[in-house]
């Protein structure tokens, strides 16, 4: 026979950091999946992120959607965004953290809007029946054992509570380095948007577009670097560049044979490349003279290359004969991207993270005085 205790709920699990360690992973599942899924998914991601981030639950969200507006979020753009409100439960003037202003600018972006919300935008986000349907269509996380309106409400209930309790819950290095690059990764999305990047911004698009196809400056081979012999430059730098150039080239050779000698990291070898192609083909003098405002003007080329300087596919650097060295001319510094600012974003931040390490060494040798990369992505 069964007794009362048999039948008695099992208690509730205790609320901890757990919970809101799950919720910020659970974050991550919706930012990698709604790229997929355009509009709905990108729609789970703002709600939960608003929420989460804001600290209030799902139900204050509801009673608070008439007055819940894009007006609401203000100063996107700046260091300081703050989101706004006058409720009816409270009055909000809470500062917006980087990660929700990306999931912001992703939502917007997915309803073809401009990533930067307006002071006009009054109207409430979500219609009463959107409102009613958010937290049932939120996608289920494979292994997450409850809800994912039920982790919404813990993880806020600890945030809120600020629960202070040992915990044998320890997140790993490997861990605590993907959290780092999920942030960094956010943070250069961020950056990049809030770059103007339209034709206007642009003397001329199509003499941008039409601009000088440079050469290379060094080789692959098996995703290894080959730097140029004193020979190979010469004649290199001779045959291949105009008079005016030829000189600064050679020097350029030197450089980075002189860098591929103390480092054989591939990637920041080839962004420093992109520099050295950079300054002789667009700002036509040495990367020795090269200053902060050209190091911001350098970003803001990569985030979008000329076409000439793109290609479609990977091409082979070089054609190497009998002591002769020639370079292909359908070889581009970038891979083509075609619709996907996140990637550009992404791809120009690393270039200038590898550039800013180059820097560091060449202080060290004395080749350089400063370091003009060194707070372009904060």
């Amino acid at each position: 026979m069964l007794s009362s205790s048999d039948l008695a709920p099992a208690p509730r699990e205790p609320i901890s950091d757990v919970d809101d360690y799950v919720a910020l992973r659970y974050l991550e599942y919706l930012a990698d999946l709604a790229p997929s899924n355009t509009r709905v998914l990108e729609r789970s991601l703002f709600v939960f992120s608003v929420c989460y981030y804001l600290e209030f639950k799902f139900k204050e969200l509801r009673a608070e959607r008439v007055n819940f507006s894009m007006a609401c979020f203000s100063a996107i753009g700046s260091d300081t965004p703050i989101f706004t409100m006058r409720g009816r439960l409270r009055d909000y003037n809470i500062a917006i953290p980087l990660a929700l202003v990306v999931a912001t600018i992703r939502y917007r972006q997915s309803l073809g809007l401009s990533p930067i919300p307006s002071v006009h935008e009054d109207d409430p986000i979500f219609t009463e029946g959107q409102v009613d349907k958010l937290m049932s269509r939120l996608p289920r996380m494979p292994g997450l054992g409850r809800s994912a309106s039920k982790l919404l409400d813990r993880a806020i209930s600890f945030r809120v509570a600020k629960i202070v309790e040992p915990s044998t819950f320890r997140i790993s290095r490997s861990e605590s380095a993907r959290q780092y690059r999920l942030s960094w990764e956010r943070k250069q999305i961020l950056n990049g948007l809030g770059i103007n990047r339209s034709e206007e911004s642009l003397d001329t698009k199509s003499a941008y577009n039409t601009q000088e196809r440079p050469s290379p400056l060094c080789g692959l081979s098996h995703n290894k670097v080959i730097t140029l012999s004193e020979h190979q430059s010469l004649v290199y730098a001779a045959t291949n560049f105009s008079k005016s150039r030829s000189e600064l080239v050679l020097v350029y050779l030197g450089a980075l044979r002189l860098y591929g000698a103390l480092s054989a990291d591939r990637l920041k070898l080839v962004a420093f490349e992109k520099l050295l192609l950079w300054s002789i083909y667009v700002k036509n003098k040495s990367f020795r003279s090269l200053t902060v405002l050209d190091a911001r003007e350098f970003y803001e080329f990569c985030l979008s290359p000329p076409m000439s300087w793109t290609q479609n596919s990977s091409q082979r650097r070089f054609a190497f004969g009998e002591g002769e060295v020639v370079p292909n001319p359908n070889w581009t510094p970038f891979l083509k991207i075609t619709e996907l600012d996140n990637d550009m974003c992404l791809r120009a931040g690393r270039i200038i993270d590898w550039c800013e390490n180059v820097y560091n060494s060449l202080i060290a040798l004395e080749i350089v005085r400063i370091n003009i990369f060194l707070n372009i992505l904060n």
